[in-house]
């Protein structure tokens, strides 16, 4: 008998708000607390690794709708500290990618880089499993922006189909290594109201403080010929009340 191994490569040709995941109770159903049932005659299996979570910034979210893993209907790139305090929270930018995501600073912003291996330890993308419906329909109602607390276990999930299919282990990053992911049994998902040091926005004057060379040559010049311009009209005023 021939057995199809399955990577976690997908070439996803849908973009995100044309996906319509599989639904919980519906497409799938936990037929106990680890183990994973579908209509299409896979069953998955569920070890626990470790307690996990989780508190941040929803920086992307993406949809999925892949048959080998029908229970992970999302993934959430989440991320805390100075990645969504000001004034990187203006300038940075998220990415979703395919069960990945990325951060980068757009060419020509502001030079407010941080250290790449900074970002490594505040940034975390996380392969979501609902525990049940109720956790399935929170997740499905969180969008960008929205700051959350996830809480759960990182998970290795293994799989076999009737017809002979198998899923390789699906394996949890357990070190918070960026470029790993976290698979998550999501148990508990909440929105909390964002905490006000990430609500503030840079001023002009923290903006020039982060712009290079030229873009402060160019406000210079902007504001001397702004200068000029208000003792030229101060002068004329002047000349005609003579």
């Amino acid at each position: 008998m021939f057995f199809a191994v399955l990577t976690l490569i997908v070439l996803a040709s849908e973009t995100n708000s044309q996906v319509v995941p599989y639904e919980i109770d519906k497409d799938y159903w936990f037929s106990d607390s680890h183990t994973i049932k579908t209509n299409s005659g896979w069953t998955f299996h569920i070890q626990e690794l470790k307690e996990y979570n989780i508190t941040g910034k929803v920086g992307g979210v993406k949809y999925y709708r892949q048959e080998h893993l029908p229970f992970s209907p999302a993934d959430f790139c989440i991320a805390w500290g100075k990645v969504i305090e000001p004034p990187h929270n203006e300038w940075g930018n998220f990415t979703m990618l395919d069960r990945g995501c990325d951060h980068t600073y757009t060419s020509g912003d502001y030079r407010i880089e941080l250290d790449s291996e900074y970002i490594d330890r505040h940034l975390a993308n996380n392969h979501l499993i609902p525990a049940d419906k109720k956790i399935y329909d929170k997740l499905m109602s969180i969008k960008e922006g929205d700051f959350i607390e996830i809480r759960g276990s990182l998970v290795i999930v293994t799989g076999e189909n009737e017809n002979g299919t198998y899923l390789e282990p699906w394996t949890s990053d357990t070190k918070g290594t960026f470029r790993e992911c976290e698979i998550v049994l999501t148990e508990q998902v909440e929105v909390l109201e964002m905490p006000e040091e990430y609500k503030k926005k840079p001023g002009f004057l923290e903006k020039i403080k982060y712009m290079d060379t030229d873009e402060k040559r160019g406000i210079v010049s902007i504001t001397m010929v702004a200068v000029m311009l208000f003792i030229l009209i101060i002068t004329i005023f002047l000349l005609k009340r003579k």
